[in-house]
């Protein structure tokens, strides 16, 4: 286990047992694995075997602390409509410049002035999009 691409076999070789493992320490350049769990030392050991790393039970010991996992934590209502906001300004700010360069654009005709107000236009699009998901997270 000496690069990314081992500790993501790992990580989904023992996402059966996620009820029951509370953490995972990597430790990539020594080839290493720490597993806090709740369940029997063999099933994690006979998993991590079937993967056909050189994995070996070095250390087993009780855990007396409880390594609780976090919570997903939802935004608030309120949080939401503060995103809601600020995203209204962003796209109100974004659409009002993307109109005036390119008027200024065409009126000066440049191209760099015009190519700024597509860009204006495109960052509206996105805050657009945005308030789009954000107002749907509030229903």
């Amino acid at each position: 286990m000496d690069c990314a691409a081992e500790e993501q076999m790992v990580r989904m070789a023992l996402a059966s047992y996620a009820e029951h493992i509370q953490e995972l320490y990597f430790d990539l350049p020594a080839r290493h694995l720490a597993v806090y769990h709740s369940t029997q030392d063999e099933k994690i050991t006979q998993c991590l075997q079937r993967l056909g790393l050189g994995a070996e039970l070095q250390q087993t010991q009780p855990h007396y602390e409880p390594v609780e996992k976090p919570k997903k934590v939802r935004p608030s209502s309120s949080t939401n409509a503060a995103q809601k906001q600020v995203l209204q300004w962003l796209l109100l700010i974004n659409g009002v410049m993307f109109v005036i360069e390119l008027m200024a654009g065409i009126i000066a005709s440049s191209t760099g002035l015009i190519a700024d107000s597509l860009d204006m236009f495109a960052d509206a699009a996105i805050y657009g999009i945005a308030l789009f998901v954000v107002g749907k997270n509030l229903d």
